[in-house]
């Protein structure tokens, strides 16, 4: 009988999901329960928990899926998975609608040529943009570079990155073992073909023994 409601359950979840416009369907979760909490349907999921969204999969140690919010609250260690760039934090609050991923504490975005890191990021994983504070530095393994700061924008479509706040750009020459360090209140840098960065404010360039300073570089 219990195997028999543990199916009868599972089957509702999916019928649940399915109803919503969000599109949300469960692939895995060793406990699946509804509940309604202050008038409110709940579906609390736990246990090596793997939910998917179009091509979107989404794994974590338990999730809280809010209907009437169309609201999914990933908890532990998850792991986001659009094909394009990969999320990594200890809880997401992801929206479905929007495909809109909101990400706490140790937080990891992969992509093919990079990795973002923060300790917040919100991601539109359907724009490819992001925008993310504290502990912000960004590592370009195609340019062998690290950008830090403050505050950041990026944005993959345009190959475009902004820092702003104690802004700091480090670039390591493996031939001569020094590294080409930019430092300003804003840096943008674009990592397309030509790949360059635009400093502003308080500027300060330095290479060795090489040190220049400007408005503007």
């Amino acid at each position: 009988m219990r195997s028999i409601l543990a199916v009868f359950s599972f089957f509702f979840a999916i019928i649940l999901f399915a109803q919503s416009e969000s599109k949300i369907r469960i692939i895995h979760a060793d406990l699946n329960l509804g509940r309604k909490v202050n008038d409110e349907q709940l579906r609390i999921l736990k246990g090596s928990v793997h939910v998917l969204k179009d091509t979107i999969n989404m794994y974590c140690d338990s999730a809280f899926y809010y209907e009437s919010r169309d609201k999914i609250e990933l908890m532990g260690d998850v792991y986001i998975d659009n094909g394009v760039r990969k999320l990594f934090a200890k809880k997401i609050d992801y929206y479905p609608e929007e495909d809109l991923a909101e990400c706490f504490w140790n937080v990891k975005a992969s992509g093919k040529n990079d990795s973002l890191f923060s300790q917040r990021l919100i991601y539109n994983l359907k724009t490819e943009e992001a925008s993310a504070t504290t502990d912000v530095y960004l590592w370009s393994k195609s340019d062998n570079a690290i950008i830090l700061g403050d505050k950041a924008y990026f944005n993959n479509n345009d190959n475009y990155f902004r820092v702003t706040g104690n802004s700091h750009f480090i670039q390591l020459d493996s031939t001569t073992k020094d590294s080409f360090e930019v430092r300003a209140v804003k840096l943008e840098y674009f990592s397309d073909t030509l790949k360059y960065v635009i400093a502003t404010d308080s500027v300060r360039i330095t290479k060795g023994n090489f040190k220049a300073y400007s408005d503007t570089a």
